[in-house]
C-alpha cells in the first residue's frame, strides 16, 4: 500500500497518525532506525514514496530545509543519520507549510490519552 503526501488533504490533521501511515510500506524494524542521511536515506524514500531524491537534495533539506521545515538528523561522530520517521514527519510538515495547512501536534500525553 502506497500513500502519496498529496494525498493528504484536511485542514486539521493529527500528525502522527499521518506519519504512521506512510510508514506502512515499511517493516516495523526499519521505521526508526538511524541510516547514514547520504547513503541510506534515499533508499528509504523510494520505498517510502515511490521515486529517487538526489542526495544534495536531501542534504539541502537537512541544512537549509523546505519551506521553513528542516529534515530532522542526528550527527553522530561525523556522520549525519536520519530515521524513516523522521523523514515521513518532515514531508507532510513541509507539505502542509506549503499549502498553509494547520497540522496537529499531540504531546506524548495527549498520545498516551488516547491509546486509552
Amino acid at each position: 500500500m502506497e500513500v502519496s503526501v498529496s494525498s493528504v488533504h484536511s485542514r486539521s490533521l493529527d500528525l502522527d497518525d499521518e506519519v504512521d501511515k506512510l510508514l506502512l510500506v515499511l517493516p516495523e524494524v526499519t521505521r526508526h532506525r538511524l541510516v547514514p542521511l547520504l547513503k541510506g536515506a534515499p533508499a528509504l524514500l523510494k520505498r517510502m514514496v515511490g521515486r529517487r531524491f538526489d542526495r544534495s537534495l536531501i542534504h539541502r533539506w537537512a541544512e537549509t530545509g523546505s519551506h521553513g521545515v528542516l529534515l530532522h538528523t542526528a550527527l553522530v561522530g561525523a556522520s549525519r543519520y536520519v530515521t524513516a520517521a523522521w523523514l515521513a514527519r518532515f514531508f507532510l510538515e513541509s507539505a502542509a507549510a506549503k499549502r498553509g495547512t494547520h497540522l496537529k501536534k499531540r504531546h506524548s500525553a495527549q498520545r498516551t490519552r488516547g491509546v486509552k
